[in-house]
């Protein structure tokens, strides 16, 4: 074992002698340069290497300084964008507060306006109309005072209303018909109203609804009464043409419909409400507005002028009866409503700040909401003058034949003793109490005489009698100043003689009204006096009223309608304490039929007037012709006359108060109408 170990150090010291030996001659031998060489590249080369693993990783370091750089940037400019859009959050706060400062000093402007305006009439009405509270306490009374005066013609019929929404003119009037139907294209309305209603006590034993519009309803059935409440208001001209058309479908033949909507004086455009933007029609796009609406869940609203509406209501083969415009009665009301329609309110022009409006149209053309007989035909192509009066029942006529033989004398004494007996008929009206043998005696004393029952021209119907006047506040039943005429039979004669007496005579030129106990004593050619003049109307006596209830009524209520219909009268002022005697006139009886003045006479029969108040047929009258004629053709025909009932005498036109020629007669206790 020693052995092995020394030889094993020997042959190690040998190895590396060998080894010395080898590197001694390498030394010598001619390629060392060469290897030296690679050294040092090998050097140089791990030199370079360690270099680039520097420079990586100062690359990787500065990547992580400049991210650092931009995250610490980026975090910079977003606190900047935070404190601007701050500052422009603050800086629009602070403008809407000016904003709201600016409203409620508006605000408080309306208010102390309303507190000015107390104990006046803080409501849009005219400043001597008294409204009855049934109306002053609600924003729309005006709207609902024409509304139930309609409604009240039509009760006890068949109703539809024509988009009946959330069952508001439902629940108004549905209990005031005995059929109702209710359409709206909006199913879910429908579905609300219906269940509303359903709930309702007690329930309407005959309603039912539809969802649909007006133009697509199918039906055969007709209605005496229609309802198009705020329908238009978001419609083009195309869609209520055709809802028009649809409408006349609707009604019976003397059915009436109301159509109210928006109302502007002048330029009807489509206004979209958020921003104050007027778009005209041309320009307007349904189908953008539909889909705004599906946004913004607000739809642009049509403001229509009278007469653009008006145009669509007559192509569709319509009729106006009536037009009223109104603001909501109340300043308040008034003003909350025109601050919603538009921000822009300081640039909105004043004659376009937006109203309502209401139509009151019809199939029928027969006249004051009622059927009527065929006008009676003249006797003879020659007789175009009809000579009127409204006698009594009984069989003692002589004060009307005596009346009858003092106009022919009259007469014909004016035309130098050749009156033309056939260049006029005699008329009397009666109730159907004058038998046909006191008829025919009359006939026989009186030429071309002609009979004719006042109730199929709509006279003395007894559904009138309990006619009130809700619009103004009430007046002590005792107030009858200067009258003491209060049997109902004259109050019909008033109705009728205001109102009705033209629909029999139509067929004439001209109609004159000689009351039984006037006795005419001097008068001109009729006929001739009319024709040379061009006259619509000729009064013997202007005169005054001398019942104060008329005039304290009645004067309120015409400057109420001239205000709600835009009325300026042909002849100013229209004073109710003044008049045209009415127990002799003169008319061309077509100048009656004309729309505005069958208009302010319907109204005047809606009002309930007549029977609340007594007004008589000569105020109305006077005021009609006031209004509406043309003064130079209302004529003063001087004559003279006696009146029995008044036991006046008039003389060349004027008046004269003595004994009548008429005494002994002995004539009733009636005073002037």
């Amino acid at each position: 074992m020693f052995k092995l170990k020394w030889i094993l150090a020997l042959l190690w010291v040998a190895g590396i002698a060998v080894l010395m030996v080898q590197h001694a001659m390498l030394l010598r031998s001619p390629m060392v340069p060469e290897m030296l060489r690679c050294d040092e590249l090998r050097s140089h080369l791990s030199t370079e290497h360690s270099r680039v693993l520097s420079l990586q990783t100062s690359n990787v370091q500065l990547d992580l300084v400049i991210k650092r750089k931009e995250d610490q940037h980026a975090l910079a400019n977003a606190n900047q964008q935070l404190q601007e859009a701050l500052a422009k959050s603050l800086e629009a706060e602070h403008r809407e507060l000016i904003v709201l400062a600016k409203l409620r000093l508006l605000e408080d402007d309306s208010r102390e306006l309303q507190l000015q305006l107390k104990g006046q009439q803080e409501s849009r009405i005219p400043p001597g109309l008294v409204f009855s509270q049934r109306y002053s306490q609600d924003p729309e009374g005006v709207y609902f005072y024409e509304l139930d005066k309609i409604v009240e013609r039509k009760a006890n019929g068949s109703f539809i209303d024509c988009g009946t929404g959330h069952g508001r003119m439902l629940k108004r009037y549905g209990a005031r018909f005995r059929r109702v139907v209710a359409i709206d294209p909006d199913a879910t309305l429908i579905q609300d109203t219906e269940k509303s209603l359903s709930n309702s006590v007690p329930k309407h034993p005959d309603l039912s609804f539809h969802t649909t519009g007006a133009a697509e309803f199918e039906t055969l059935e007709r209605f005496d009464f229609a309802l198009l409440s705020m329908v238009l208001q978001h419609a083009t001209t195309k869609q209520a043409k055709l809802l028009m058309a649809a409408l006349g479908k609707l009604l019976e033949e003397d059915g009436l419909a109301v159509i109210s909507t928006t109302h502007v004086e002048e330029g009807a455009a489509f206004f979209i409400a958020d921003t104050g933007e007027r778009i005209p029609e041309i320009d307007f796009d349904l189908q953008v507005a539909v889909r705004t609406l599906s946004k913004t869940h607000k739809f642009p609203t049509r403001y229509w002028t009278k007469s653009q509406l008006e145009e669509v209501i007559v192509h569709s083969g319509l009729e106006v009866v009536d037009h009223v415009r109104f603001t909501y009665n109340t300043f308040e009301y008034a003003a909350k409503s025109w601050r919603a329609d538009t921000k822009a309110r300081s640039f909105v022009n004043l004659r376009d700040v937006p109203s309502s409006q209401m139509f009151v149209v019809r199939r029928a053309r027969k006249g004051v909401f009622f059927n009527v007989a065929t006008p009676l035909a003249p006797s003879s192509p020659n007789a175009r003058l009809v000579v009127m009066s409204l006698l009594r029942g009984g069989f003692d006529h002589s004060d009307y034949v005596h009346s009858q033989d003092c106009l022919r004398q009259a007469w014909n004494k004016s035309v130098d003793g050749k009156l033309d007996l056939d260049s006029y008929d005699n008329l009397v009206f009666h109730e159907g109490n004058i038998n046909a043998s006191v008829q025919e005696d009359l006939r026989s004393k009186v030429p071309n005489l002609r009979f004719a029952d006042v109730r199929d021209y709509g006279g003395f119907d007894t559904k009138f009698e309990n006619a009130s006047d809700p619009l103004q506040q009430a007046l002590d039943p005792s107030f009858e100043k200067g009258g003491g005429v209060n049997h109902i039979g004259y109050y019909h004669m008033c109705r009728f003689y205001a109102m009705q007496w033209f629909h029999a005579v139509r067929s004439y030129e001209y109609a004159m009204r000689l009351d039984q106990d006037v006795c005419v004593t001097s008068i001109p050619d009729v006929l001739s006096t009319m024709r040379e003049h061009g006259a619509d109307y000729a009064y013997g006596l202007y005169t005054e009223e001398l019942h104060q209830r008329t005039v304290v009524t009645i004067q309120p209520w015409l400057d109420y309608f001239f205000w709600s219909r835009g009325i300026t009268p042909k002849t100013q002022p229209v004073d109710a304490q003044y008049m045209y005697f009415t127990n002799f006139f003169v008319a061309k009886v077509s100048w009656w039929f004309q729309q505005e003045v069958q208009a302010l006479l319907e109204a005047v029969d809606r009002s309930g007037g007549i029977f609340a108040h007594r007004w008589g047929d000569a105020p109305i009258q006077s005021a009609v012709l006031r209004t509406f004629a043309n003064p130079k053709k209302v004529l003063h025909m001087f004559m003279d006359y006696s009146h029995g009932s008044t036991a006046n005498e008039i003389v060349n036109g004027s008046l004269i108060t003595k004994a009548s020629k008429f005494s002994g007669l002995g004539f009733g206790s009636m005073v002037m109408p």
